[in-house]
Parts: C-alpha cells; structure tokens; sequence
C-alpha cells in the first residue's frame, strides 16, 4: 500500500470512517475487519498476489512412469514446481492489468474474487498448504487497521 498513495488514503479513509462510527473495537476483531474494511483487505491480498512470501517452495516429484504436462513429458522422479510470482501474474485471470496493484480487482464481484482466491498460492496449496495462513492472514487484517489507528487512538481522536 505504501507504493501506491492512492490506495493508501482510501484504505485509510476506510479505517478512520469505521473506527468513527464505533465499528471497530480496541483491539479489533477478526470479524470486524472482514466485515468494515472491504478494501483494506482487498490490499492485503493484492499485496499477497504480487509479492508473495514464498514464491517457489512447493516442489512435487514426478511419480512413476512419468507425466505428461501440457504437452511435455516429464519423466519420473523429476523435481517440478509452480512459481507463485508468475501464476499470480496469470494475463487471464488478472486482465487486462496483471502486474498492477490494483485492489479493487478484489471488490469487483464474488464470482470473480472466488476465483483469484483459489487460485492463489500465496501460501502454497492442497495437502502442503501453509498451516499457519488462517492466523498469518488474521493477523494481517487486524494488524494493519490497528498501526493505522495507533496514532488516533493514543491521542483520543
């Protein structure tokens, strides 16, 4: 969100104006960020697709006799992986802006935000998905509303 300044004032904006009208608690909850700061967390993720945390760490080794990917063979025992950086950036599913930040992307219907959600592998997927993405994700939606507010809250504003 710091690159992008615009981005930066309307999740802020978000967080003042729910924290204003007494939607937030101190500290927030969970279920108050994903209910008051839509955009705030369409940041995040957007955040999360281009700059994943662990770009390349998945690897599966081909089983025997081999597979065939997309046309290629790949023969058994290969050592195969999928980059998060590059699916991430997929000119289909992103279009027609993949390498933007651009948050709202998120906000632009349920259908479509399903689909970027799962396909992202931010945190990896199927049986070796990060256990800990469930509490690394909340602690990012509650984070970053509270450093927002710090300053706010410790002057009694």
């Amino acid at each position: 969100m710091l690159t992008s300044p615009s981005c930066l004032s309307t999740a802020y904006g978000e967080i003042t104006t729910a924290n204003a009208s007494s939607s937030l608690s101190t500290p927030i909850k969970y279920d108050e960020a994903l209910t008051h700061l839509p955009y705030t967390i369409a940041c995040i993720k957007e955040s999360l697709r281009l700059n994943p945390p662990a770009t390349n760490l998945f690897s599966r080794v081909v089983s025997a006799p081999g597979k065939t990917i997309l046309g290629t063979f790949i023969p058994p025992r290969a050592d195969i992986l999928s980059n998060a950086y590059v699916v991430q950036r997929d000119p289909e599913l992103y279009a027609p802006d993949p390498e933007v930040y651009r948050p709202e992307r998120w906000l632009e219907g349920k259908e479509k935000a399903a689909e970027m959600e799962a396909k992202s592998f931010a945190f990896g997927m199927g049986p070796r998905i990060c256990l800990g993405k469930d509490i690394a994700l909340m602690e990012l939606y509650k984070l970053i509303p509270e450093v927002s507010l710090l300053g706010k809250r410790e002057r009694g504003s």
